[in-house]
């Protein structure tokens, strides 16, 4: 249960707390704190100010690594309930303070109204099979349980942001005691990593579980470029503690983990421009991947990996190695000869 759970120290003055959708991070200074995210729903946010209270820390600020809900969204409760300040990047900030602008949460809202729309008809199919039953017919032999569920996004509330942060100078608390910040843009833009004056990373969603790869082997990335840019800043990092926005903390060495990320990549690419030897639009390809890698072709895979694959698309343009062509009133992409 959630109420058992407390701050697990890291090293130093640093520690974390895994909640159900991410972890968030804490460091306190002559009982000052910063919180690193903020949790996803206000009740993560309200067992987090319990938290704090209940030790005596001040906490001065909150740092979002990003505006996704479940990185930023208690920061509006945190910050009206216990009065600190809270930072984001300047290209993160806007959703922050709007978060009904954000494409991703759109897109998430897009997913879940399709399936709550499908769910409908098929409620309304087992109504009619009952019926159908009732009058002596043979029931569909198979169950739809999974598609009756409905589930919700939740959209944070607003939150102004008391200023922003950004890689080139050091967030400082008010003992003097000095943040980094890394830039570690891809998964979106302007999403940033924070290490601790303990030499403990945060490093959001620059990284994902083997999990969440083997069930979504095509990540959802913002810009490709910033991507493998934020591999390499990992390859070569000093650091040797890190902490994910989802799993476990690690230690030593992500280098595994970081190569395991740009093998991804490169498989992606390759197999858009394998089967992009034959002009294809958008929704041909898409459905192509999803056999490729063995997707299961739900309505969420679809929005997310969909955005992911025009990632993919847009940056091997700019790299020459495929371009548009138009046919029959349609836009498709081409593998460029060599």
């Amino acid at each position: 249960m959630q109420q058992t759970r407390r701050f697990h120290r890291l090293q130093g003055s640093t520690s974390y707390i895994s909640l159900e959708h991410g972890n968030v991070g804490l460091y306190v200074h002559k009982r000052r704190g910063l919180l690193i995210d903020s949790g996803y729903t206000e009740e993560d946010a309200q067992f987090i100010g319990d938290l704090i209270e209940g030790e005596g820390i001040k906490l001065e600020a909150i740092l979002n690594t990003h505006a996704h809900p479940d990185s930023s969204g208690g920061s509006f409760y945190l910050k009206k309930r216990l009065g600190c300040k809270v930072f984001i990047s300047q290209a993160q900030r806007n959703f922050l303070e709007h978060p009904g602008r954000s494409n991703y949460i759109a897109m998430v809202q897009a997913a879940v109204d399709k399936e709550k729309e499908e769910a409908e008809q098929e409620r309304k199919k087992l109504e009619e099979a009952g019926e159908a039953s009732a009058a002596g017919l043979k029931l569909p032999d198979s169950t739809t349980q999974d598609l009756l569920i409905k589930r919700a996004v939740v959209e944070p509330k607003p939150c102004p942001a008391d200023g922003v942060i950004n890689p080139h100078k050091a967030f400082s608390l008010s003992t003097g005691k000095m943040v980094n910040i890394i830039d570690l843009s891809g998964h979106v833009v302007g999403m940033y990593g924070v290490v601790t004056p303990d030499n403990v990373f945060f490093i959001a969603d620059s990284l994902y579980t083997f999990d969440e790869l083997a069930d979504k082997p095509i990540p959802y990335i913002e810009s490709v470029e910033q991507f493998r840019k934020t591999l390499d800043v990992l390859l070569q990092t000093p650091y040797s503690r890190f902490v994910p926005t989802h799993g476990k903390p690690l230690e030593f060495s992500i280098s595994n983990e970081v190569l395991f990320h740009q093998r991804q990549l490169e498989m992606i690419e390759q197999a858009i421009i394998l089967h992009l030897q034959m002009p294809h639009t958008r929704e041909e390809l898409v459905a192509l991947l999803f056999a490729t890698f063995g997707i299961e072709q739900t309505i969420p895979n679809f929005y997310m990996m969909s955005a992911t694959i025009v990632s993919f698309l847009n940056y091997l343009k700019r790299q020459r190695k495929i371009t548009i062509v138009h046919e029959e009133g349609k836009t498709r992409w081409f593998a460029k000869s060599k």
